[in-house]
């Protein structure tokens, strides 16, 4: 069987999906790790597959600057940038996971 893990690249999320990714690749499964593109290396480390999520706007750097932003602000701004960042993600995914699916069966 061909599993997807579709995970935030945030270390407390990354980090428990790559290690059930590896538990469920010891029992003789392919194992993909769904995240954007900074995740590779999480994937990597862990023997695992990957496959990016949201390229173009990491390549182009807006994603970057989105995360700068919170990082600046402060009280109700923050919250607001939070959840535009969230909000994003999610756009992100349902727009590149059919394909991704598809791509790696």
């Amino acid at each position: 069987m061909h599993i997807g893990l579709v995970v935030p690249q945030i270390p407390g999320h990354i980090n428990p999906g790559t290690t059930l990714g590896q538990a469920v690749k010891a029992r003789g499964h392919r194992v993909t790790v769904i995240c954007n593109p900074q995740g590779a290396a999480y994937a990597e480390r862990s023997g695992l597959e990957f496959a990016p999520l949201g390229v173009p706007e990491h390549e182009s750097g807006e994603s970057a600057v989105v995360k700068e932003e919170i990082a600046k602000a402060q009280g109700l701004d923050a919250l607001k940038k939070t959840i535009f960042l969230a909000s994003n993600a999610t756009r992100l995914t349902i727009r590149d996971l059919p394909v991704l699916m598809k791509q790696h069966k």
